[in-house]
């Protein structure tokens, strides 16, 4: 069996084994046990524990690394241009991984702790990207500084989960550039905070 213990003594390659046992174990049981991971990755459980003491953070660095990176910042392109190449990669993650998206909804207001890692692994860095996205739009007077960037930034999430909840993904290539121009573009040049 395979010890883990920093990520410095980590190779990738078992890094990987394990974020791809993780992904397979969820899959099968969203109650996720550090047990179950083990058994799949065919590493030493205590080991395990010692590296992800909670389980909930290596759930969600799982699946940050293999299904839901933060989307990359796509530089200074124009408003329109950016927010496609943002949420193109949303419109995908759904696509590709639309029963994931499912299992962590319905896990994350009853588990505290996923929720917590959830917010501080994928949503805290989105938001990151889509505050600088918004801010050069500031610079270039394409929206009004004062606009609510949480609530813009929300609907599209919002609406994929909609979608996934309904098992109804989306899967055509326009639909990046629809939930831009029908969307986002109108909320970000109307909408004031609350």
């Amino acid at each position: 069996m395979g010890v883990v213990l920093s990520d410095e003594e980590t190779p990738a390659a078992t890094r990987g084994r394990i974020y791809a046992a993780v992904i397979e174990a969820f899959r099968a049981d969203p109650d996720l046990t550090h047990e179950a991971v083990a058994e799949r990755a065919g590493t030493s459980l205590p080991a395990l524990r010692l590296r992800w003491p909670a389980i909930s953070e290596l759930l969600l660095e799982a699946l940050v690394e293999g299904c839901f990176p933060t989307p990359r910042d796509p530089g200074d392109l124009g408003l329109r241009d950016e927010l496609v190449t943002f949420v193109s990669s949303l419109v995908r993650e759904q696509a590709l991984h639309g029963d994931l998206v499912a299992a962590l909804a319905a896990r994350l207001p009853v588990d505290p702790d996923l929720n917590r890692a959830y917010r501080r692994l994928v949503i805290m860095p989105r938001n990151e990207v889509a505050k600088r996205i918004l801010g050069r739009a500031v610079l270039r007077g394409e929206v009004d500084p004062d606009v609510d960037v949480d609530l813009v930034f929300s609907a599209v999430p919002a609406y994929l989960g909609y979608r996934t909840v309904l098992l109804d993904p989306i899967s055509d290539p326009g639909a990046a550039e629809r939930l831009t121009d029908r969307l986002l573009l109108p909320l970000l040049r109307k909408c004031r905070p609350l």
